[in-house]
């Protein structure tokens, strides 16, 4: 190529393009040899500068300014041709740079200018908000380097770290769970096992984009993957814009399976929707099949599947209407007890059996204990006593004793059962004096926490106090003077068969044979059917009780018990008193009795709760370490029972938890605002499309299926469902490219978890709260 510029001196002359500053002779066409300097000043004296060649000096001026002089350089070797100093000019280069710093210069100074004043989030917004963000009005809400330096913007805007700074602060609203950042949010152990056992289709099925970015890119593993918000949600696209979009190629690039599209390649389903047993035990099957088809039920039987079910608010699931609604005709005599053999309440306190012929040829100190009590103590009983440490260590001794047979019984087992028979009377004794404060102490001592008034009157039923005066009364005529004695350190023997008048070391004489008893001033004189009260006398006037002839006289009414009154009815039993549920005395067993108040009884379905946890524990002092009760588990196994009274778990399942807890299912499925899965569906949106089969048109009846099986233990896991799994060609029929949308975003969430969103604690908030 032909050179644009001859470099030799004598050829051209050379001007140094990339030097700011241009010699002012150029436009003369005699330029200086050296030129300005750099700060623009003019160095040339003379037309040249003479070199020394020996003991002579030669003149260098250039052949372009005529070569050498004649007259040649001074002895003293300098130029004797002087020239002017010029005023040296600025090159175009150096023009064009200056004229760009200020262009720079006065750029910035305008921008730092818009955005220190008031309105710099006008001059810098981007574009308007999503209608989900609208309300924030400070960049800084989602911007890490917002209130920092201009200089921290530039670096914010090539630096990745401010990226995930910024994603932190979605997490401010969004709570989003420990693996935030992960994909799906969920744990990378979880999402490595979800990973192999994902069903591996032909690569070859995937999109050609996708196949590229495999092929180019490495994917990094599920540990070291982290996935920063922006990825995905990109805001500043006006108020309708979709922040959840994300294309199908964005999904396939990650996973394993890869398919074109949901018709084409996508995995089958697999038991698809059932993945546990329901929470209400209801056999579609026996229901369908034989209840609904008896006589007797042919008026409540259900007509269809709407009778029993309904789409909630939003459309998604479909919820089980209440009970009153699709149960209770059928299902709240027996939750009564109505027809029931057995008792119709459940045995809350009683008074234990043990056998008293032996305690009397013993000379046990127990006072008096009614014959025929014949029972254990129930839980509630032995709930109530466990707080007192004489009493568990007396169980502890009786723990392998028959109570009923105690012929072989060691004195250490006989002193047990005294200490045994004097926590139930001091327990009914404290229960009289006390009434429900008493319950609240031994509860809260055994919960090892307090209880609210609430919370007290859902665990007592609201005991009355005339039910627990009645039978005391009843059962342990001489409670109050016993307990009373018995708590000064006195032994109080229980009465001999002979009606021998026994004495104890402080006078209290226990006389059969006399039928009187000395209580100081008050004296009951049984001999003549005269009650003498001392100084205080009950005159009835003229209506006498006249027990000799069993005859009471009560002025014109009277009541003759030999059975000449045709009219007179025997009174109610205490479970037909309570028949709309309650407490109620049973003196057969002598067993105070709590009958459930229907369907959502608030006695049982708060002791199956409290029982249900494993929080509780016994006294660390007996045992050293936490543990769970043995009276926990008997409440709870009791209530539990499918055939017990209030038959709670016969349709309400209960699930065994990872701890040593368990869960009764009081509803079916229900919605979970806060809840993500992977697979999400509208029952709403499907509606119009069933035909004259309705919801069989999915859900087909599994003939075959042992429903209730699966009841058997209380793991959800193992069951077989009243309906075949789904077919992914159903949905397929619909959901393809050119008919209903097919994006996997349609039928899938991204986020899995459990997610609650948080309210940010803004400033003003700690100013309202601190006034």
């Amino acid at each position: 190529m032909a050179q644009i510029q001859h470099f030799s001196f004598r050829e051209s002359s050379y001007l140094r393009p990339t030097q700011k500053w241009v010699c002012g002779h150029l436009t003369e066409g005699k330029p200086c040899q050296i030129g300005p300097d750099n700060r623009g000043n003019c160095r040339a004296t003379s037309e040249c500068q003479p070199r020394r060649d020996g003991s002579r000096w030669q003149c260098t001026r250039s052949q372009l300014a005529g070569g050498p002089c004649k007259e040649g350089p001074l002895p003293d070797g300098k130029c004797c041709r002087t020239i002017p100093k010029c005023l040296p000019v600025r090159s175009w280069r150096a023009k064009r740079g200056a004229a760009t710093k200020w262009v720079v210069s006065v750029t910035i100074g305008l921008i730092l200018l818009c955005i220190a004043g008031d309105g710099r989030q006008q001059f810098i917004n981007p574009g308007s908000l999503t209608s989900q963000h609208a309300e924030l009005s400070n960049c800084g809400s989602c911007h890490s380097a917002f209130e920092s330096t201009p200089t921290e913007w530039l670096r914010a805007a090539f630096t990745k770290s401010m990226v995930k700074d910024d994603s932190q602060r979605c997490l401010t609203c969004h709570k989003m769970g420990s693996n935030a950042f992960k994909p799906h949010s969920i744990a990378a152990d979880t999402l490595t096992s979800l990973t192999k056992t994902a069903t591996v289709t032909d690569s070859s099925s995937a999109v050609l984009s996708v196949q590229i970015a495999k092929t180019l890119l490495k994917t990094p593993s599920e540990e070291s993957r982290v996935l920063v918000c922006g990825n995905h949600h990109s805001e500043h696209h006006g108020a309708g814009f979709d922040l959840t979009t994300m294309s199908d190629e964005s999904c396939n690039t990650c996973h394993k399976a890869q398919f074109a599209s949901f018709f084409e390649g996508h995995p089958a389903f697999v038991s698809y929707p059932y993945q546990r047993r329901t929470g209400i035990q209801f056999d579609h099957l026996s229901h369908l099949g034989k209840h609904f088809l008896a006589e007797q039920s042919k008026s409540h039987a259900s007509e269809g599947c709407g009778s029993c079910h309904e789409p909630d608010p939003a459309g998604q699931k479909m919820l089980v209407k209440s009970f009153d609604a699709v149960c209770g005709a059928c299902h709240s005599s027996q939750i009564e007890g109505e027809g029931r053999a057995g008792a119709k309440g459940i045995a809350v306190l009683n008074v234990p059996g043990i056998d008293v012929y032996t305690l009397q040829d013993r000379s046990a100190a127990v006072g008096e204990w009614p014959e025929f009590a014949e029972a254990p103590v129930t839980p509630f009983m032995d709930l109530l006593l466990s707080g007192q440490k004489n009493y568990r260590a007396a169980k502890t001794i009786l723990e392998n004793v028959d109570l009923m047979d105690l012929a072989d019984a060691t004195e250490e087992q006989i002193g047990a059962v005294e200490t045994l028979a004097w926590s139930v009377k001091g327990l009914f004794f404290d229960l009289r004096a006390n009434g429900l404060l008493e319950l609240k102490t031994r509860l809260e001592t055994n919960f090892e926490r307090e209880l609210v008034t609430d919370e007290l009157a859902r665990l007592t039923g609201l005991l009355p106090s005339g039910v627990v005066e009645v039978a005391h009364t009843k059962w342990f005529p001489n409670l109050v003077i016993e307990v009373s004695r018995q708590r000064k350190g006195e032994r109080i023997f229980m009465p001999s068969d002979n009606d021998v008048e026994n004495e104890d070391s402080d006078g209290l004489t226990s006389v059969n044979g006399s039928d009187e008893a000395d209580l100081s001033d008050d004296e009951i004189d049984l001999g003549d059917d005269e009650i003498d009260l001392g100084d205080d006398e009950i005159d009835l006037g003229d209506d006498e009780i006249d027990l000799g002839d069993d005859e009471i006289d009560l002025g014109d009414d009277e009541i003759d018990h030999n059975g000449n009154d045709p009219e007179l009815k025997e009174p109610s039993k205490g479970e037909d008193w309570a028949a709309a549920g309650g407490w109620y005395q049973d003196d057969d067993t002598f067993t105070l009795r709590y009958r459930p108040v229907g369907h959502g009884d608030i006695f049982i379905h708060s002791w199956l709760e409290v029982t249900s946890q494993s929080a509780v524990s016994v006294d660390s002092e007996d045992l050293g370490h936490k543990t769970k009760p043995q009276w926990m588990t008997d409440i709870f196994e009791e209530l539990a029972n499918a055939k017990g009274p209030g038959v709670c778990t016969k349709c309400h399942s209960i699930d065994q938890s990872d701890n040593e807890g368990v869960l009764v299912n009081w509803r079916g499925a229900q919605p979970h605002r806060s809840k993500h899965t992977f697979t999400t569906y509208s029952h709403e949106s499907h509606f119009s499309l069933l035909d004259e089969t309705g919801c069989v048109t999915c859900h087909t009846v599994n003939q075959e299926s042992e429903f209730s099986v699966g009841f058997e233990d209380r793991d959800p896991t193992t069951f077989m469902s009243n309906f075949k799994p789904m077919e992914q060609a159903v949905c397929a029929n619909c959901h393809q490219a050119k008919k209903a949308t097919d994006s996997c975003l349609t039928c899938h969430n991204y986020h899995v978890g459990e997610f609650t969103q948080a309210v940010p604690i803004t400033s003003e908030m700690l100013a309202a709260s601190s006034n």
